[in-house]
């Protein structure tokens, strides 16, 4: 037991960042630099606060070997993989020594998502024509000259423009109802229990990658203090989800309120969308001071569904009651009442 064979282990993640329940693999390269051979060895990869047994075969002196395994991703978070653990012990089990190999490297997994429209229906749409430069374009409505890049409709050749400029010159039609988004992530212990938090992951994640992909600028607070995006670029898309697969119940009850005060004083935008759980009446009270300065107003509430006086009324706030991530996505692709 006391001899030993010093291995060289180089650990690849297969992928490095995984949605709950898909698959994951961990591939060891195991080496034996020495000048004599190894024998079997007795090995267990730590995951997390569990370990996983992971057979290291006898190696030649030089040898090299690939052992590949399975993550377990049963659950949201950002799981540590390593150090890789060998044992020698001797035939009795009386003596046993390990030695710890290879770096550390970390798991992310991500909540799952759904596939739901960035917004529910009657998005509103802006009169004073678009916030941003990454309206879309191809509308009736006017935003600007810009210089003609083949593949532009002849149609939107400014000709006054052009012979004063000396060069074609088109006009830029934008999409007015090009929506930026503020996420609120209501991350309180008070409000949510084990199942409730995991929904409110999924939500999160659904809302904000349904608006992203849409091109549509995100915003994404929480009440622990997170503040990821602005109301000008859409987010990205990896550093939203490593934030969410991150996020734990923390807060004081307070947080909301707080929050929801900040926003509705300097926030900007077109629409809020505010996922909370089983809050208090009177806390989603409050949202009314959303209603008063967005346009739209969504509050996700989770785990409150059929308990008696949940809320389904705030006044200039759309209310989706839900159980899980497939009812969520169920209530809110079928439409929220305007």
């Amino acid at each position: 037991v006391r001899s030993r064979t010093d291995l060289d282990v180089l650990r690849r993640l297969s992928p490095d960042r995984v949605v709950v329940g898909s698959p994951a693999t961990a591939h060891l390269e195991v080496t034996n630099p020495s000048g004599r051979g190894s024998g079997d060895r007795s090995a267990t990869e730590r995951f997390g606060n569990h370990s996983i047994e992971v057979p290291i075969p006898r190696l030649a002196a030089g040898a090299t070997t690939t052992v590949t395994y399975d993550l377990p991703t049963r659950k949201r978070g950002i799981v540590q993989v390593g150090p890789l653990v060998i044992r020698r012990a001797d035939p009795l089990g009386l003596v046993r020594a390990e030695r710890h190999h290879g770096e550390l490297d970390a798991l992310w997994v991500h909540p799952r998502h759904h596939v739901v429209p960035p917004l529910p229906s009657q998005i509103s749409r802006s009169l004073e024509g678009p916030d941003s430069q990454n309206a879309p374009q191809g509308t009736i409505t006017f935003h600007a000259i810009r210089d003609y890049v083949r593949g532009d409709d002849l149609r939107h050749i400014h000709w006054r423009t052009s012979a004063r400029m000396g060069s074609l010159m088109v006009r830029q039609l934008v999409d007015t109802s090009f929506p930026d988004v503020t996420v609120l992530v209501d991350q309180r212990p008070s409000v949510h229990d084990e199942h409730s938090f995991e929904v409110a992951m999924e939500v999160t994640a659904s809302v904000v990658l349904a608006c992203s992909r849409a091109n549509f600028p995100v915003t994404l607070r929480t009440t622990a203090g997170h503040h990821v995006g602005s109301n000008t670029e859409p987010l990205v898309d990896r550093a939203t989800l490593d934030l969410l697969a991150a996020l734990e119940p923390v807060g004081e009850p307070e947080a909301l309120s707080r929050l929801v005060e900040a926003v509705a004083v300097s926030g900007s935008g077109s629409a809020v969308v505010v996922v909370t759980g089983a809050s208090e009446p009177a806390e989603l009270a409050k949202l009314v001071a959303l209603g008063r300065r967005f346009p739209t107003v969504v509050a996700v509430v989770l785990d409150h569904a059929g308990r008696p006086g949940a809320p389904t009324r705030i006044p200039g706030v759309h209310v989706v009651q839900a159980e899980d991530g497939l009812d969520f996505a169920r209530r809110w692709t079928s439409g929220v009442p305007s």
